[in-house]
């Protein structure tokens, strides 16, 4: 538990000392490609549920899948 408070806290410091052109780059993202591929997003996003809940209903006790 210690290990990953440690890791939360690093990335957050990492993150609040990045340098100015990750900012930059990360506001000249266009975002309209983004918005042309939500049927494709939301079709990844559902086919990702039904393998997690595969594997939770696959594994020796499945009464996590089942809820």
């Amino acid at each position: 538990m210690k290990f990953l408070i440690g890791l939360f806290f690093a990335v957050i410091v990492l993150g609040g000392s990045s340098g100015k052109e990750i900012h930059e780059a990360a506001a000249g993202v266009d975002l309209a490609q983004a918005t042309q591929n939500i049927a494709l997003v939301m079709l990844a996003s559902a086919g990702a549920m039904f393998v997690v809940v595969g594997a939770q209903v696959l594994r020796k006790e499945p009464r996590y899948g089942r809820r």
